[in-house]
């Protein structure tokens, strides 16, 4: 099933902006990322972002890591993070795909995953 539909999509100078619905976001907020140069805002399914691609730097650690992990708990097939990401400020729930949701309140997140690499010791 389809979950994700881009409704208009312009380019704006440089920088590329969208307005699309994704039905797997019920949430509201905004958030951004710096490589590439990303912002975005969401009301329920509708998000509006603006993007632009952006040579990386040479040394990948010079971009900033905006999360703070403050948990992580496997269980079987089943990984639990708890954490801050400073550059993502969402209420509500999101689901990339039926095996990965995210709950979100402010910066604070819980991310959920079933079957994905729960065993691999990932950095956030």
């Amino acid at each position: 099933m389809k979950r994700s539909w881009t409704l208009v999509e312009r380019p704006i100078a440089s920088w590329t902006a969208t307005v699309g619905v994704d039905l797997g976001s019920w949430s509201f907020g905004f958030g951004w990322d710096l490589r590439p140069a990303y912002f975005w805002v969401e009301i329920g399914p509708l998000y509006c972002d603006f993007s632009r691609d952006e040579p990386w730097p040479l040394n990948p650690d010079e971009i900033p890591n905006w999360t703070t992990r403050l948990g992580r708990w496997v269980v079987k097939n089943l990984e639990i993070r708890f954490a801050i990401d400073w550059n993502i400020w969402r209420f509500g729930v999101c689901m990339a795909d039926p095996y990965d949701w995210g709950l979100y309140c402010g910066p604070i997140n819980f991310q959920l995953e079933y079957g994905k690499r729960y065993a691999d010791d990932r950095r956030l």
